[in-house]
């Protein structure tokens, strides 16, 4: 889920099609962009917040704070170790 911390909507569309293709994201501007970087407590940018969910969302549990640093280090490996752990779990990555 891409969260902007852009200037407008249209420099976030921008860089959206420029570095992230057709990801999820959150509306420019909407009180959920705020609540998701309060929650998981996001300091820097950009950031990679990996979390798996169980129950419908009720349970969850950050799997990583410093994803940007572990997938530039390992690469894809660092994503199936994250499926790995969130199936052990019983859930899913959001």
């Amino acid at each position: 889920m891409f969260v902007s911390s852009d200037d407008s909507p249209e420099e976030m569309l921008a860089y959206m099609s420029e570095s992230h293709g057709d990801w999820l994201a959150v509306q420019h501007g909407a009180a959920l962009a705020g609540e998701l970087r309060k929650r998981y407590r996001v300091t820097g940018l950009p950031s990679l917040i990996a979390v798996a969910v169980e129950g419908g969302g009720e349970e969850e549990e950050v799997l990583s704070r410093s994803g940007r640093g572990e997938v530039t280090e390992r690469g894809a490996d660092v994503f199936r170790e994250w499926l790995a752990r969130a199936k052990g779990r019983g859930g899913g990555t959001k």
